[in-house]
């Protein structure tokens, strides 16, 4: 009896420390501005709705970068759901599934500008493509 109450209090100690099954870890998670931030576009992904796809891009990357959104187009998936994983300083990990099966990987870098928070993309090609995330792990899940 003494051992089984000595390994469960063990095993909850361990579970404790390391966050499992903790509320608080989750709401910490979507409380945060990034992924909230982050949250948006990917209703917006969900919705198919590039206008506030596109208002959540940086200004001032943007600005840097010298592109007009009138000549590029945002690449971008439509999934059917998404959960944020994690947010580790300015980057969001986001992992998306699509209504047909599988899921994708999503690492976003999210800066402050001014009071609101932007989406800076990891690139833009030449033909004309803003690649919104900074990595991507495809099909993570079947």
């Amino acid at each position: 009896m003494r051992v089984a109450r000595t390994l469960v209090l063990t095993v909850l100690g361990i579970a404790l420390v390391a966050g499992l099954g903790c509320p608080h870890r989750a709401s910490t998670v979507r409380d945060d501005p990034r992924a909230r931030c982050v949250s948006s576009f990917l209703d917006a992904m969900v919705d198919e709705d590039e206008a506030r796809m596109v208002a959540l891009i940086s200004p001032g990357w943007l600005d840097d970068e010298g592109i007009d959104l009138a000549d590029n187009q945002l690449n971008v998936y439509t999934p059917g759901s998404y959960d944020i994983e994690e947010v580790k300083g300015t980057l969001v990990v986001a992992l998306i599934r699509f209504r047909a099966g599988g899921a994708h990987r999503l690492t976003f870098r999210v800066s402050q500008e001014g009071n609101g928070y932007y989406i800076v993309p990891g690139r833009a090609d030449a033909d004309g493509w803003i690649h919104p995330w900074v990595d991507i792990e495809t099909y993570v899940e079947e």
